[in-house]
């Protein structure tokens, strides 16, 4: 029986998932623009480059799944505290 190799960085930890702008629009129920938006002011995680490509092209960009699920916990964290203070 043949397995696959777990893939780690060279950290040792386990790779990062990265996601695409359509995955973050249904993990957050936010609107592209918005996202872009919220990015633009720093309150939302940065997509970085996943391709470089040439000035008349558009690079691919990414997220991380980790930063996407920290951020919406830092919304449910805000409403809690905000339910607490009322």
């Amino acid at each position: 029986m043949h397995t696959s190799p777990t893939i780690t960085s060279p950290l040792g930890t386990p790779p990062a998932t990265v996601l695409r702008l359509k995955q973050v629009i249904a993990m957050t129920g936010l609107s592209g623009p918005t996202i872009y938006r919220l990015t633009g002011t720093g309150m939302f995680p940065r997509p970085f480059k996943l391709t470089h490509t040439g000035s008349t092209m558009r690079s691919a960009s990414g997220w991380l799944l980790s930063e996407i699920q920290d951020w919406i916990c830092e919304r449910v964290s805000s409403r809690d505290e905000d339910s607490h203070s009322a």
